[in-house]
């Protein structure tokens, strides 16, 4: 493993080190994923361990890696825009908040292909400025039902839309 080295003032601008093993998924088996930006190119997170889980450990269709890595590119630069707290804020988080956007139709779809794989269960994350208790939603942006706590440390489920809010 390449240690990234604070003093380099260029370090920006190279390729990102391996995710360290401490942040990886140690579990034995994978039970249920959730997709969500983290910021770097892998997606997939365990709800159990809240490790990275290394894509090839799921299994999914080679078909799927340009659909995730393209919602993830997208996904990513709206996060990175609301993050930045400039003029654009605003607008990303009303892209990321909506339902119905395009960055989140994608990744429900996505969601949807790798819940056909038969050995485990994938949900969505959907955008939720935590900073702001009012944006913190109780119902399913999709299907409008309330949202349930399954999994420790997320706020809401809806299992059958598979999203975590």
């Amino acid at each position: 493993m390449n240690p990234v080295d604070e003093n380099d003032p260029f370090r920006k601008l190279r390729v990102l080190p391996p995710t360290p093993e401490d942040e990886l998924c140690q579990c034995s088996a994978l039970k249920s994923l959730i997709l969500q930006d983290r910021l770097g190119p892998n997606p997939l997170m365990c709800l159990e361990c809240r490790g990275e889980v290394a894509p090839e450990r799921v299994r999914f269709p080679a078909v799927l890696v340009e659909d995730i890595s393209r919602w993830q590119a997208v996904h990513s630069s709206l996060y990175r825009l609301w993050l930045d707290s400039s003029q654009y804020e605003d607008w990303a988080k009303t892209q990321l908040m909506e339902p119905d956007g395009q960055v989140n139709r994608i990744g429900y779809e996505i969601v949807r292909q790798l819940n056909e794989l038969p050995h485990v269960t994938i949900y969505y994350r959907f955008f939720a400025d935590t900073d702001s208790d009012s944006d913190l939603p109780e119902i399913c942006p999709r299907c409008r039902n309330a949202l349930e706590r399954l999994f420790e440390g997320e706020r809401g489920t809806c299992e059958s839309c598979k999203i975590v809010a």
